[in-house]
């Protein structure tokens, strides 16, 4: 499934970046996250539990970082486990771009792969749900780093 979209930011590009590279930022705006530890400069570990219907997913995994061209873009590949649940992986290309001296848009595109018994679930389920959390994600995000 392929997601892509923009948000913006009334902060200025280099506040987004940063924020996007701490871990600690980043564990308050991802929805059910339980841990999000950088292990690397490149590599974070990180651990969630999210919701498909009825059916709760606990997942742990990791972000791998790539292509990076600070404060403008990089390649996030992130993997996920869900045990007996299945697997899911996504390869998002984010872009900051300067919309004005504190105004960012933030672009992505992002391609996921879901296995397992999550692939049962009927793909709208899971565009849905998709969206939802990224919905939540950058309302926190955007509260977090506005501060």
């Amino acid at each position: 499934m392929r997601f892509e979209g923009s948000e913006i930011f009334n902060v200025p590009r280099e506040v987004v970046w940063q924020g996007l590279n701490d871990p600690s930022v980043l564990k308050q705006c991802i929805p059910g996250c339980e841990y999000f530890v950088r292990e690397s400069a490149t590599l974070l570990k990180a651990k969630a539990v999210g919701k498909i219907g009825f059916v709760k997913l606990p997942l742990t995994g990791s972000v791998m970082q790539s292509q990076i061209n600070a404060p403008e873009s990089c390649t996030i590949f992130v993997k996920g486990e869900g045990g007996i649940l299945g697997h899911a992986t996504a390869e998002a290309h984010i872009k900051l771009v300067e919309t004005g001296p504190s105004e960012c848009r933030l672009d992505y595109d992002m391609e996921t792969k879901i296995g397992g018994r999550l692939a049962n679930f009927s793909s709208s389920v899971i565009s849905s749900v998709m969206q939802s959390y990224a919905s939540r994600f950058f309302a926190r995000f955007a509260a977090a780093i506005a501060k």
